[in-house]
């Protein structure tokens, strides 16, 4: 944002989740003249104080509850937010900060305004076996004279259903992976109710396919 004060420069700015502000006074920062920052818990009381404290409450309004239910004052030139989870859309985040375009001006800019999602196929035995060992408990079949081994496969499905948040080395990965890509300006909440990634791999070495890694990075498309 820093880098790109000619985005910011007298522009009026909503920041969409604000939290403690931290967005909002980097915005300030690089030139804004107005920033609205919503947040929708207790932390817009924190936002304010913080606000106060920094000699901002003449730019930096706080509007404290839920995007979809507030009202802004004005139209605004910039949107700014991070409204990225786990996987990119995980905490439904990503709609809030699309719902907030119906306050942008037809020129106006996002910060992020680009998502990207990579997916591809992995090998990893020592993580396989560690996940697929959780399921032992069920492996009984006498717990206090009961017997548990029915449950086990549905325990073993159950365990692999869950996503495993973690870091990774790219060593473990057997194909280059498929990249889908989020416009943020040009795309609707309601795209990202339903997202359809084909998978469609060539393999560039052997191995047993133990799932999908997925990743991602967002890019902000600044004038500079």
């Amino acid at each position: 944002m820093l880098q790109n004060e000619v985005d910011f420069k007298d522009k009026v700015v909503l920041d969409v989740g604000a939290g403690t502000g931290i967005l909002s006074f980097f915005a300030i920062q690089s030139g804004a003249k107005k920033v609205y920052a919503v947040e929708a818990s207790t932390m817009a009381m924190h936002c304010e104080a913080l606000a106060k404290a920094n000699g901002l409450t003449d730019k930096l309004h706080v509007i404290a509850g839920k995007l979809e239910e507030v009202d802004i004052p004005e139209k605004v030139d910039m949107i700014i937010s991070e409204p990225m989870g786990y996987m990119l859309v995980n905490e439904r985040m990503l709609e809030s900060f699309l719902h907030a375009k119906k306050w942008l001006k037809s020129e106006g800019k996002m910060f992020p305004s680009q998502g990207n999602m990579y997916v591809a196929p992995f090998m990893d035995d020592a993580l396989y076996m560690e996940h697929y060992s959780k399921a032992n408990f069920w492996f009984q079949p006498s717990f206090y004279g009961v017997n548990l081994t029915q449950l086990r496969e549905k325990a073993v499905e159950e365990y692999f259903k869950q996503p495993i948040v973690d870091t990774f080395d790219v060593q473990i990965l057997l194909a280059k992976p498929i990249t889908h890509a989020i416009n943020f300006l040009t795309s609707a909440e309601e795209d990202l109710h339903r997202i359809h990634i084909p998978l469609n791999f060539t393999a560039l070495t052997a191995g047993n396919v133990h799932g999908l890694a997925f990743w991602f990075d967002v890019a902000f498309h600044g004038s500079s």
